[in-house]
């Protein structure tokens, strides 16, 4: 570059006193220069997933260095989802009216719990009285019909009786026992209380009973009052579920649910998670039958969190720290620090919950610092924590 200068100056009409000054001027600007071109690109740490960065514990100097141990989890909590509480499909009682009705009057509250036995509520009308008296009638039928068909067998068993005549009361009898049987199952559902009558004239207090224990249910908007209707439904206690949508990617590994704001924890049933009917993007199923220990009433809405049933590793969130937009955590690896990517899946309280491509069973991660290694990283050299 000096050769080059001389030359061009050559031509110019100076003398060498001249030319000597110029050099001691611009010799240490090229010298400054040629050492500029000669030193190294920006140091730069381009984390590559498939080969994992490491770097000295040196290069962190004085910055106080706390590690931790990674903790094995085989469950791993997800994001909220939104549960009903339910009986699945034709796990319910259903309790219909026996006869038309002109009145009724619920004893106790929709959605209370109830007990086998227990009156539902009170029924009044004409065809409420005219069933107890149908119902005394068919009793005393079939005691005569019953007497009858066993005096007759033995009469025919003696060739006393003519075979024409022993089918007609044998006809009788099981014709008698079958309406007898009809109107004593529907008599199974009603409680008649005759104690307070003073006058024969005075009608008796019916009422229809619940057949099991549960939780009842009817509709308080709907007139039920003809033979057949749906009077009121009974959940059994056993039978009382949480439904829940599910993301379809996710199905396979639920195992259970957490109830947000209740210490109540539900195993989800196995069966429901075969469940193919898909509805943007989400299938239902069903938990266990919900214990007595949470506090969960009938048609109860609440938000919940799911369990996944996957291999995953804890630690502290102030391990985890971004390099190029992916998760990273530093472990100690003899005098040095592996830095591991790492793929978040969830929290547990201060804890991150991840996956990763490597095994980090009794591995120690770096806890305190992180900031500071993570500066060094992006050489933005930000200071101790």
């Amino acid at each position: 570059m000096i050769f080059l200068l001389k030359n061009s100056i050559e031509r110019s009409a100076i003398t060498d006193i001249t030319w000597g000054k110029i050099v001691k001027k611009i010799i240490p600007s090229i010298l400054l220069l040629n050492s500029l071109v000669m030193l190294p690109a920006k140091a730069n740490y381009p984390l590559d997933n498939s080969t994992n960065t490491e770097l000295s514990l040196k290069q962190l100097g004085a910055y106080q260095l706390t590690f931790e141990e990674v903790i094995e989890v085989a469950h791993v909590s997800g994001q909220n989802l939104l549960a009903k509480s339910q009986e699945r499909p034709g796990e319910n009682f259903s309790t219909y009216l026996p006869f038309s009705i002109q009145q009724s009057q619920f004893l106790i509250a929709n959605g209370s719990k109830i007990l086998k036995g227990q009156a539902v509520a009170h029924l009044e009308g004409y065809d409420v009285h005219h069933f107890l008296e149908e119902y005394q009638a068919a009793e005393t039928l079939f005691k005569n019909a019953k007497q009858q068909y066993q005096t007759g067998l033995n009469l025919y068993q003696q060739k006393a009786l003519s075979q024409s005549r022993w089918t007609e009361i044998s006809d009788q009898y099981f014709k008698a026992k079958l309406h007898f049987g009809h109107l004593g199952h529907l008599n199974e559902f009603l409680m008649v209380n005759d104690q307070n009558i003073k006058d024969s004239h005075e009608e008796k207090r019916v009422s229809i009973v619940s057949s099991i224990s549960g939780t009842v249910r009817y509709k308080a908007t709907k007139e039920s009052k003809n033979e057949g209707d749906l009077l009121f439904d009974v959940i059994p206690d056993n039978a009382l579920r949480l439904v829940i949508s599910v993301p379809m990617r996710n199905v396979q590994q639920l195992a259970k649910v957490k109830v947000l704001d209740n210490d109540c924890i539900l195993a989800i049933d196995p069966s429901t998670t075969e469940n193919n009917i898909i509805s943007n993007f989400n299938t239902i199923v069903w938990s266990e039958p919900i214990n007595s220990t949470c506090d969960i009433s009938l048609g109860e809405s609440m938000v919940v969190t799911p369990i996944y049933l996957k291999a995953a590793f804890s630690i502290n969130k102030k391990a985890v720290f971004e390099i190029d937009d992916q998760s990273h955590i530093a472990v100690k690896k003899g005098n040095q620090l592996e830095l591991i990517a790492v793929e978040l899946q969830g929290t547990n309280q201060n804890n991150y919950l991840f996956t990763s491509q490597q095994s980090l069973v009794d591995r120690s991660v770096l806890v305190s610092s992180v900031s500071a290694l993570q500066g060094i990283l992006l050489e933005l050299g930000t200071g101790a924590e």
